[in-house]
């Protein structure tokens, strides 16, 4: 097995299932149709790693994953309404759906959301923010403080498509795939560190390039992450004043750590790529194994190669 095969292996192996996405987009679908009837929106959309196609599987199959949604109200009617008059809203016209639907489990309150949580595997986040400009900045509320923050997920969303397409090499893009691998190794050794920080991380530092495989691709990251993280702010695209590392820069420990961390795995993929320029694939696939916490080698048995997955309506 060669490295790439391992790399891409691994990431199919963290992904949703087929039966997953299915079920998921049948229930948010039918949910967000159902919003739609009871609530006065002026528009609603899928946002988060699902949305964005960078989700990764729980570790444990018994934990329930999120999916995310944005209900948007309009800026001309509660340009004054605070985060607690907005969650009121949805839940209010949550009860009925509730009722209805034998398979929700509960509808709980969360910091900035409302939380559906089904008697299976996963659970939907909607998630009320005010529409500024349609499309263009919304007022969404920071899931810890709840100050309203001015952002915009969809053109989030937009720019790492548009990257990910740049980095077609050989017919395969790589960009997003790579994303689900660093959120995995961020899950096993810095899971303080939030997956948007990765993801915007990421596209900062790789930006619109070809990526001809995944180890060069994670090599690009890893050398250049320490000292970005070191020295600079992670800046939110839709609204300079949005410092996205904000959260650790008010909590050194946890900063210093993810530097660390950082370090350790550029160090981890300079040996990898030394032992397979020096024709030991091998010893290059430990080390590797390594960066993600793999145990055992015969845990490459169990990663399947399944098709890469084609563009499907799951995620409109």
């Amino acid at each position: 097995m060669t490295v790439e095969e391992f790399l891409s292996n691994f990431c199919s192996s963290i992904e949703l299932t087929e039966k997953q996405r299915d079920k998921v987009a049948s229930r948010h679908k039918k949910l967000r149709k159902k919003l739609r009837e009871k609530l006065e929106l002026a528009d609603d959309f899928l946002t988060g790693s699902y949305a964005k196609h960078t989700m990764i599987r729980p570790l444990d199959e018994e934990d329930k994953f999120d999916v995310d949604f944005f209900v948007t109200f309009s800026g001309d009617d509660h340009d004054e309404s605070e985060l607690e008059d907005l969650k009121n809203e949805v839940l209010n016209g949550l009860e009925d759906i509730e009722k209805d639907d034998n398979l929700i489990e509960s509808v709980r309150p969360q910091d900035c959301s409302i939380g559906i949580i089904y008697s299976d595997e996963f659970q939907i986040d909607v998630v009320p923010a005010i529409e500024i400009e349609k499309d263009e900045i919304y007022k969404i509320f920071e899931r810890q403080s709840g100050e309203p923050v001015m952002s915009n997920p969809k053109l989030h969303a937009n720019l790492l498509t548009k990257a990910n397409d740049a980095s077609e090499s050989g017919g395969r893009k790589r960009l997003v795939p790579m994303i689900k691998l660093l959120k995995y190794w961020k899950r096993m050794h810095c899971d303080y560190v939030k997956s948007f920080h990765i993801e915007l991380l990421c596209l900062r530092l790789i930006g619109e390039e070809k990526i001809d495989s995944f180890s060069q691709g994670l090599s690009r990251f890893f050398d250049l992450a320490p000292d970005y993280v070191r020295d600079h702010d992670l800046i939110d695209p839709a609204n300079e004043r949005n410092i996205i590392n904000e959260y650790l820069n008010s909590d050194e420990d946890k900063l210093d750590a993810f530097i660390t961390q950082l370090e350790n795995a550029q160090g981890r993929v300079d040996n990898a790529l030394e032992l397979e320029r020096n024709g030991d694939e091998q010893g290059s696939l430990k080390e590797w194994r390594k960066l993600f916490e793999i145990k055992d080698k015969s845990d490459d048995r169990s990663i399947e190669i399944p098709s890469i997955i084609p563009a499907k309506p799951w995620a409109e």
